[in-house]
């Protein structure tokens, strides 16, 4: 019979057989506050250090701490404070914000280094979420601590005064009213109709020409605007109810939650007493802002605090970091940690190494990595990101989507070919030969075997398209040469963009720790 089974008669028979206590006899929450200045033109001056100790049987779990960010996103209003974003704005934070602040980031225990990134951790951090967490996590945990949603559009709503959310589609009742749709100007001009009470932005209605339009602002009763214009005009027509929506989050003041990219926030084991140090190095003044913040069009982003009436140029676009904090969980054990002890760490660590290439031709460019690398991933990403906010460091696309483009692919390694033979995948009008690449990767990073599944294949679009393959090596196989061969179509404006090689390798660490400090350290990539 389903769900039964001979155990049922396991019953206890002595006191012996009884489960002992748990070893673990408390679990907290520990607030770290950086040793420097966090808030406001502080943030991105200089390093920020987190220092904690741990001694008797305190024991440090990191992967179960996390850095905590305060922000806020304003936009200028002449003669008045900053204010919050409305939609009509198309300001939200970028995706994977928290990451997209840092460059690079450091963990020691004394003052020996157990892992760390000089530049670029914000692609490593989105390389590493996409390869490591399901789709469920993605879907959910990551949209709410992090904004890493593709979608510009659900990240803008959650911080704008009048954001929403679907909560039902399909076609519904005929509302009140007739309404013109001026395709040009994208205004919606109603007769006899109750715009304000019937509909709010985000919206969306159906026309008696099967026009799908999305609300984006509403003036009166009788006025409204669309997201775009619509293909076609129509006059004097009834419309429909094709989407309800309910207010969002609506916070322009939010808190989001970082987990440095290094290896050793991974394990779920407990590390002993003695002294740590994470050190976050934030992007400079300006970068930061561009590399947390996504918008459609251009707009300017001023170095410096703005917050003070009238600080803040109408149309500009301002990103404040507040406060931040890490949150360090520690665990006491049922006995003391002993005076002496040794730890061995084996840590999987990713790095990137970026490659400026043209379009239009096949090109083969090689690289150098660690001698323990056992995966390795390609994208491709707009030379701008980071530095732009058309362009989010963690989305791994270029101008005019010609990551899509790709036509050739093959990565050499250690003496194999993968794919073998070179992929020729093609995406384009009415042609989407992708398929096995996008499944090859699920493949390759297991997510495809994950319970709580893989991204599907528009998600793995927007974000970018990534491409992975594992290799399995022998032990005495020390390979550090890599050509990646690719071939897309010509980028636009004749620019040069980034292939990202990200390097998946094994580090491995061993100590010796004698009343609380580090007496002997050997780290190497094995």
């Amino acid at each position: 019979m389903a769900g039964l089974n001979n155990s049922i008669f396991d019953l206890p028979s002595s006191m012996e057989e009884l489960r002992r206590p748990e070893d673990v006899i408390k679990v907290q929450t520990r607030k770290v506050n950086p040793t420097s200045g966090s808030k406001f033109q502080n943030f991105p001056g200089s390093d920020l250090v987190f220092n904690f100790t741990l001694s008797g049987n305190q024991h440090w779990i990191p992967s179960r701490s996390f850095v905590v960010i305060r922000n806020v996103i304003y936009v200028g209003d002449a003669g008045s404070n900053p204010v919050q974003p409305t939609n009509s704005d198309d300001i939200a934070p970028s995706c994977n914000m928290p990451s997209n602040l840092f460059d690079g980031c450091s963990l020691s225990v004394g003052s020996f280094n157990l892992g760390s990134i000089s530049k670029n951790a914000s692609q490593i951090s989105a390389c590493q979420q996409r390869l490591q967490k399901s789709a469920g996590f993605l879907d959910g945990a990551a949209k709410s601590i992090a904004f890493f949603d593709p979608n510009f559009n659900g990240r803008k709503n959650q911080i704008t005064n009048n954001g929403t959310v679907s909560s039902s589609y399909g076609p519904g009742a005929t509302l009140t009213g007739t309404v013109t749709v001026v395709a040009a100007t994208a205004a919606l001009v109603g007769v006899g109709t109750a715009f304000t009470t019937e509909l709010q932005p985000g919206d969306q209605i159906l026309t008696v020409g099967e026009q799908a339009l999305t609300i984006k602002s509403i003036a009166d009763d009788t006025n409204a605007t669309i997201t775009s214009s619509a293909n076609t005009g129509e006059a004097g027509i009834q419309y429909k109810f094709l989407g309800a929506s309910e207010p969002s989050g609506r916070s322009n003041k939010n808190e989001s939650v970082y987990q440095p990219p290094l290896g050793i926030f991974k394990m779920g084991k407990a590390l002993g007493s003695g002294r740590y140090e994470l050190i976050l190095r934030p992007k400079p003044d300006i970068v930061y802002k561009q590399s947390a913040l996504s918008t459609l069009d251009a707009v300017t982003v001023l170095s410096g605090s703005h917050t003070e009436v009238g600080s803040l140029p109408t149309g500009n676009v301002e990103f404040v970091v507040e406060d931040i904090q890490f949150y360090v969980c520690v665990v006491d054990n049922f006995e003391r940690n002993p005076s002496k002890y040794s730890v061995v760490l084996d840590l999987e660590e990713t790095s990137v190494i970026p490659r400026q290439i043209s379009g239009g031709a096949a090109v083969t460019e090689n690289f150098t990595v660690s001698k323990s690398t056992f995966a390795l991933t390609l994208a491709l990403q707009d030379k701008r990101a980071g530095q732009d906010t058309l362009y989010s460091p963690s989305i791994f696309t270029v101008e005019d989507q010609k990551q899509n483009t790709l036509t050739n692919l093959q990565i050499s390694y250690a003496g194999e070919n993968r794919p073998q033979p070179a992929a020729n995948p093609q995406f384009g009008a009415g042609v989407d030969y992708m398929t096995h690449r996008y499944l090859e990767t699920g493949v390759e990073d297991l997510a495809f075997f994950d319970t709580g599944g893989m991204l599907e294949k528009k998600q793995w679009r927007e974000l970018g398209e990534i491409y992975h393959f594992q290799w399995r090596k022998t032990g005495d196989d020390i390979s550090t040469n890599v050509d990646a061969m690719v071939e897309y179509d010509e980028f636009t404006g004749d620019l040069k963009h980034n292939l990202l090689l990200f390097h998946h390798f094994r580090r491995i660490i061993e100590y010796s720790v004698e009343n609380g400090q580090v007496t002997s350290f050997l780290s190497q990539d094995a």
